[in-house]
């Protein structure tokens, strides 16, 4: 006689295999669940201070310019937090070398752009800049004490992101909004990134 366990060992290893796999999609599931809880904690503070739109193209919108800027005078700008018509930079413009921006109370030309959605280090800058420990929370800059040296317009279709750097690597500032930042801990690799986005880079 044939064994209870030999006659039915297939059908209840088909079952058991079924049940071995709803199990590993579920703790799956629970995995990419704690991750995004856990990436979006890591974020939490930094779409606060750039805004859900904003974080969500300087991460992934398709295209990514780099600017180059150096003042312009030392005219004030009407309006210190957003790319304005001050120059002839305006919100979806193409933008050329010897345009101006507007921005921190200061008017800033920009002579040099380049496309850098490719640039060398660029994907790894751009998750940084979304993550809350790339920033120094307890820093309070101020925009008018700067020299902003380069900016990283992030585009898709008509939405802009567009972030300014100081000439010190220390701070980053959303010309859309107005917001800035300490960047401290990312100094070493925004010295290395957005110098090598342009032919020359500045000395």
């Amino acid at each position: 006689m044939t064994s209870p366990d030999c006659e039915s060992g297939p059908v209840q290893g088909a079952h058991l295999g079924k049940y071995v796999i709803a199990a590993l999609i579920a703790i799956g599931l629970c995995g990419a669940g704690g991750g995004w809880f856990y990436h979006r904690q890591m974020q939490r503070r930094v779409i606060a201070l750039w805004g859900v739109d904003a974080a969500a193209l300087i991460l992934s919108a398709p295209e990514v310019e780099g600017w180059k800027l150096q003042a312009a005078d030392s005219q004030p700008a009407s309006d210190g937090g957003t790319v304005t018509d001050g120059g002839t930079v305006t919100d979806g413009d193409t933008v050329t070398d010897g345009d101006t921006v507007t921005w921190a109370g200061g008017k800033w030309r920009i002579v040099e752009t380049t496309g850098a959605a490719h640039a060398p280090g660029m994907p790894h800058l751009r998750r940084r800049l979304v993550q809350d420990d790339s920033f120094d929370w307890s820093a309070t800059p101020a925009a008018q004490d700067r020299i902003w040296q380069y900016a990283l317009r992030f585009s898709d279709g008509g939405c802009q992101a567009t972030l300014l750097f100081d000439a010190d690597y220390q701070c980053a500032g959303l010309a859309e909004t107005g917001a800035i930042a300490s960047v401290a801990p990312l100094a070493r690799g925004l010295e290395t990134v957005l110098p090598g986005i342009f032919k020359n880079p500045p000395n």
